[in-house]
């Protein structure tokens, strides 16, 4: 079943509105991105209208895992690639010293978003888990995306994300990836 797909870019955001944001959204805007990122002009507008719009904006602990991570493994990413003396090995990279000022960097990212999103709970025991893993052991399915899409349904939240592997889920999903919003 198809969820309803929604171009966050024209829509009138308001205060009935509980949004539920995806890790790469938040990553778009509270992360390292390109100069001139199209996704973060168009995520960073849309938050934008969130705000004037007064929606409110929720953080789940899979959301605020996944940020996290995927922060920490992209300055990893950024410091080889600058060709900085540190370890290849992202393990060894977060044991040491270097990576210090990154997870503090990461923190100050994480305290700005809880400026703008209410903390949920992630209503695991709730949920179908053997329904949720069906889906995921047919290796289409993300374990994250259902467990998410399952806390959307549990609290009655859109979710905002680029990530086009939702759509399947039957939730409401607010979105400028242009691939995504070809589907609907």
């Amino acid at each position: 079943m198809s969820g309803n797909i929604v171009d966050a870019s024209r829509y009138a955001f308001s205060d009935k509105d509980r949004i539920l944001v995806d890790a790469n959204v938040w990553l778009y805007l509270f992360a390292p991105n390109p100069p001139g990122s199209p996704a973060v002009r168009s995520y960073s507008a849309v938050f934008t209208s969130i705000q004037k719009g007064q929606g409110k904006l929720y953080l789940d602990v899979l959301v605020l895992s996944e940020f996290v991570n995927r922060y920490a493994r992209l300055e990893h990413q950024i410091q080889k690639g600058t060709g900085a003396a540190v370890s290849h090995d992202f393990k060894t990279f977060r044991d040491s010293a270097d990576f210090v000022p990154i997870a503090q960097a990461i923190q100050a990212s994480v305290m700005k978003i809880g400026r703008y999103a209410q903390l949920i709970d992630h209503p695991l025991t709730a949920f179908d888990l053997p329904a949720v893993l069906t889906e995921f052991a047919t290796g289409r399915r993300d374990i994250n995306d259902e467990l998410l899409a399952q806390c959307c349904n549990r609290h009655g939240l859109m979710l905002l994300t680029n990530d086009a592997d939702l759509v399947h889920t039957g939730i409401t999903i607010l979105t400028t990836n242009p691939q995504l919003l070809r589907r609907r």
